[in-house]
Formats: C-alpha cells, sequence, structure tokens
C-alpha cells in the first residue's frame, strides 16, 4: 500500500478513480498510447489554416491535462510511496479535465442555432441563448474553481484535520453543476432541433459529445454520493469505463471533424461581410433566409431582400438611392 499521510482521511473523501494501485498501470498504458496516437491529429488541425479554431487550443488544454493524470497513475501505481502533492495534482487533473470538455459544446451549440437563424448585421442574439449559455458558463467556471479549491484544501485537511466534510461538499456542488450545464444544453438542443429545425447534421453529431459527457456528468454524481466502498459505483474498472472512456469519445468527436467546416461562425461572417454571406442560404445549415413573398426574415424589419440591399448604381450615394426608391418625385442630382 502506498504510504501516504493518514490515508483513512483522504479515504473518507471518496475521490473519483480511488487511489492509483498496480491495477490501474494496465489501462493507464493503454490510454496514454490512445491519446497519444490522436497528437498528430490535433497538431494538423491547428497548422492547416482551414481547419484551424480557436476551440482547438482548448482540446489541446484537455490533452495536456488527461496525458499528465495518466502519467502520474503510473507513476503512483508503480511506486511503493509517493507525495501527497502527487495526488493533490492528479484529483485536480481528473476533476478539471472533464470540465475543459464541456466549453467546446457550449460553442457549438451556439453555432448549430446559429446557422439555422442567420443574423442581419444589425440584429442581436435570441436573449434566451444569451442568458442560457452566460449561465453556462458561468457555471462551469465555478465548477473549475469549486474543483481546484477542493484540491487545494486536502493539504490543508491533513495537516490540520479539519475541512474535510468542505471538500466533499465543494466536489459535490462542482459535480452537479456540470451534471446541470450538461443536461441543459441537451434539452435546449432537442427543443431548438424541433422548434427552430436546426441542421440535422450539426445536431445529430453534437449529440455525440454532449450524450457521452452526460455519461460521465451521471457516473461522477452517483460515484461522489456513493458511501459503500463495495458498490459498482466505486469500483476501478466503472471508472475507466465510464469517465476515462466516455471522455476519450467526446474528446475523440471533437478532432475526426473540422470544426470550421461542420459548425461555422455564422454571426462572424455576417458581421465581416456587411450582411448574409448567402441572400438565398446559410451554407452551414441549408435553410433559406428569403421567405416566398422575397422578404427577409433574418432582417429585423421584416423588409424585402432587395429593398435592404438595393444596388449601388449609377450616380449618387446609397442613401440617395433609397429615398428616390421610397420617393419617386424626389429629384436625385449625380
Amino acid at each position: 500500500m502506498s504510504t501516504i499521510p493518514d490515508y483513512d482521511t483522504l479515504s473518507d473523501i471518496n475521490f473519483t478513480g480511488g487511489f492509483p494501485t498496480h491495477r490501474d498501470l494496465a489501462p493507464s498504458i493503454v490510454f496514454i498510447v490512445l491519446y497519444s496516437l490522436t497528437v498528430p491529429v490535433v497538431l494538423w488541425r491547428i497548422i492547416v489554416p482551414r481547419y484551424r479554431t480557436w476551440l482547438l487550443y482548448r482540446i489541446v488544454l484537455f490533452l495536456g491535462c488527461r496525458l499528465a493524470m495518466l502519467i502520474i497513475r503510473v507513476i503512483m501505481a508503480t511506486s511503493s510511496s509517493w507525495s501527497l502533492g502527487l495526488l493533490i495534482a492528479e484529483l485536480i487533473l481528473v476533476g478539471v479535465g472533464y470540465l475543459l470538455l464541456l466549453e467546446p459544446i457550449l460553442v457549438l451549440f451556439k453555432r448549430t442555432v446559429d446557422a439555422a437563424h442567420p443574423k442581419h448585421r444589425y440584429a442581436r442574439e435570441p436573449l434566451w441563448l444569451l442568458i442560457l449559455l452566460g449561465t453556462c458558463w458561468a457555471g462551469l467556471l465555478a465548477a473549475v474553481a469549486m474543483t481546484v479549491a477542493a484540491g487545494v484544501m486536502i493539504s490543508d485537511a491533513i495537516d490540520q484535520g479539519t475541512g474535510v466534510q468542505t471538500i466533499i461538499n465543494l466536489r459535490h456542488a462542482s459535480y452537479i453543476t456540470s451534471l446541470i450545464i450538461v443536461g441543459c444544453i441537451l434539452f435546449a438542443l432537442l427543443i431548438c432541433f424541433a422548434a427552430y429545425r436546426t441542421s440535422v447534421k450539426q445536431t445529430l453529431y453534437l449529440l455525440i459529445p454532449i450524450c457521452a459527457l452526460l455519461v460521465v456528468g451521471v457516473y461522477r454524481v452517483v460515484q461522489t454520493y456513493t458511501t459503500s466502498p463495495s458498490a459498482a459505483a466505486r469500483k476501478l474498472s466503472t471508472f475507466w469505463i465510464l469517465q476515462i472512456t466516455f471522455e476519450f469519445i467526446a474528446y475523440v468527436s471533437y478532432i475526426a471533424i473540422s470544426i470550421p467546416g461542420w459548425y461555422p461562425s455564422v454571426h462572424n461572417d455576417v458581421v465581416r461581410k456587411g450582411g448574409v454571406s448567402d441572400p438565398e442560404r446559410s451554407p452551414a445549415s441549408g435553410h433559406q433566409t428569403l421567405l416566398p413573398d422575397g422578404t427577409d426574415r433574418a432582417h429585423p424589419s421584416g423588409r424585402r431582400f432587395a429593398d435592404s440591399y438595393p444596388p449601388a448604381t449609377g450616380g449618387g450615394g446609397r442613401f440617395s438611392q433609397m429615398r428616390s426608391g421610397r420617393n419617386n418625385k424626389t429629384e436625385v442630382s449625380g
């Protein structure tokens, strides 16, 4: 058994994955190899301009976090004694790594909704979308802070023998918060698919990481509330299957596609080009932006596309042409 201070006190906290033992060696090495094999793919996505997106840097953070955690578990599994600091680092990496996978689903969900509703350059984001994503991002930051705080407090709990219950409460709050975030995004995605006709391809593919992370979130909550050491939720095999494996599935789903190609930032394209990039159709979703009578539904006033964007021909400026179009009696000189 590993010789660390106050083993009984630490056992009361019920860490996800438990204390690494020799049984962790084989699965740790397997996943180190699997994650290492994906490194060339990630680098390729970052180097090639058409695949590059800032979301990949979040995924790289997760990759580094998971590889570091797995290496630490190998060290702890092959050593008869290890320091408390090494254990704290491993525990923080286990918790934070999962949270790093949640931000991409928030961004991809937003882009899925945006693709179904191309924006006019003067339009604002739907209020419900801003509230939902703002709340989820705030909750995600809070979950990260609580996870890190719980890990840092372990040292004081060992030295002073107090604060164990606070650590447990922080972990419970972090786990529940992250599960609520995934559940809300899943519910919102399905509602948007039914109500707003979001892209079938985008919606179905986004369900892969969301469902995988939902499995991990449910497992984390069940495991941390399970008090019996012999329960199935606290078995080592359960940890490797329901957390590490499903995290890997979500991670692979992010790097298996071209994110800018599958989930383009529609709103940015509209702002950059001064209007809807394609006057008839959004390339990401395939939905028309013009109604059958020619009305531009992306325009806040619902004007026709030709009225909203008159051709700049002839003498005079654009404003003069719009004036002459509204009032035939107005004389406009060159």
